[in-house]
């Protein structure tokens, strides 16, 4: 074997050099809807956008589900009260008045059915908001330090008292068995 046979193959078993030590950068990501092509829409043709309702499933149908469901998720963030616990104990007359907002944008027909699947959805939507205000919770404070997760209100809260709130349910005793028995 010949000495520059050698040289290559012991120098491409030598690692060139240390992995950086700082941590990958993180992108920013998509943020929030904001409703702004809907609202754009509904002004550029000058009426509501229609959406229907599929028998079976309860769900929107349609070219426009997906800008429904956006504004649906805006509208439960703007107008859903955080400070209750669940959602069946919100008053049935703010879940109507959200529906009523949605029906300033959308076209639809309100029937028992299309509200129920609208609560379910409505539901969801707060479900999945609560679960992400959670997590800014764990990663602003803890459950031994809820003080200074009160300090730490997200954009997305408008009042002070709505984080407190949460802030007080996500240390609570009672939450800490529920996360426990369901991990």
């Amino acid at each position: 074997m010949n000495s520059t046979a050698m040289v290559s193959e012991s120098s491409s078993t030598i690692p060139s050099e240390n992995p950086p030590s700082e941590p990958p950068r993180k992108c920013r990501g998509r943020g929030p809807t904001r409703g702004k092509r809907s609202e754009k829409v509904v002004s550029t043709c000058g009426h509501k956008l229609k959406v229907e309702f599929n028998d079976q499933n309860r769900r929107v149908i349609g070219p426009n589900a997906s800008s429904f469901a956006n504004e649906m998720g805006i509208v439960v963030r703007s107008m859903a009260p955080l400070a209750v616990k669940r959602w069946k104990d919100i008053d049935h007359a703010q879940k109507i008045s959200m529906i009523d907002r949605l029906k300033e944008k959308y076209e639809f027909e309100t029937t028992k059915m299309i509200e129920e699947s609208l609560d379910k959805s409505m539901n969801k939507q707060r479900n999945e908001y609560r679960c992400k205000l959670h997590k800014d919770f764990k990663n602003v404070g803890s459950i031994e330090d809820i003080g200074r997760a009160k300090k730490s209100k997200p954009n997305s809260v408008a009042e002070q008292v709505d984080w407190d709130f949460l802030c007080d349910h996500f240390g609570s005793d009672a939450l800490k068995v529920s996360t426990v028995y369901l991990h």
